[in-house]
């Protein structure tokens, strides 16, 4: 803790394309693109204007391990800012995924807009040998497995992903122990508080 005026904060979780298969391959990015558009208790537009009145910058990420829910602005909206990573990051609008039939066709249409964005990745991709190589290198390396699965979503993911396997995606790393959380220019004792009293209720994995 500097006693700046700006503090960042950061969730990292054990999680990325390692962690799927081939039949979920890039659903991590799609968590990360999918990030901040709401959650069960919170709808889009009602976080948007959150975000927007806490006037934070809010970000989202996935490696081939982490998944990162990161956010940075004054330090006076370090507990508004911890809501919203909590909310985004443990609670995604898709956990809705069984309300109903109906409930669920709005997910997917939300799911669906990702398809410019993907097909542009693509596009990106195609011009960018060093990524292309880097790919070609992990996947004959693992073999196809953990490490060399795609880091990248494709439209054979947005065929494969649904609401409910993002769902259980993310589900499969919310544990206490698969946590870490990383803050800049907040007091260590004020962010274990909010850690205990946000996520203190993560349930430990069965390995820990």
């Amino acid at each position: 803790d500097k006693k700046k005026n700006v503090s960042s904060l950061s969730f990292l979780f054990n999680a990325g394309s390692r962690y799927e298969n081939s039949m979920t391959a890039g659903v991590s990015q799609m968590v990360e693109m999918l990030a901040y558009r709401g959650s069960t208790t919170i709808s889009k537009l009602k976080m948007n204007r959150c975000m927007e009145e806490i006037a934070a910058h809010f970000g989202a990420s996935s490696s081939r391990e982490i998944m990162t829910f990161a956010a940075e602005g004054m330090r006076s909206t370090v507990p508004r800012m911890m809501k919203v990573l909590v909310e985004v990051s443990t609670r995604p609008f898709y956990f809705n995924w069984n309300k109903g039939e109906e409930y669920n066709e709005l997910l997917v249409e939300e799911i669906g807009t990702l398809e410019r964005v993907i097909s542009h990745n693509a596009t990106m991709m195609e011009h960018e040998p060093s990524a292309m190589v880097n790919e070609m290198l992990h996947a004959a390396a693992f073999e196809g497995n953990t490490l060399g699965l795609p880091l990248f979503a494709t439209e054979r993911s947005l065929q494969r992903v649904t609401p409910q396997v993002l769902a259980e995606h993310v589900a499969s790393y919310l544990y206490g122990d698969h946590i870490t959380i990383s803050g800049v220019n907040i007091d260590h004792d004020e962010l274990v508080g909010y850690a205990n009293e946000h996520l203190g209720s993560l349930p430990k994995s069965s390995g820990a």
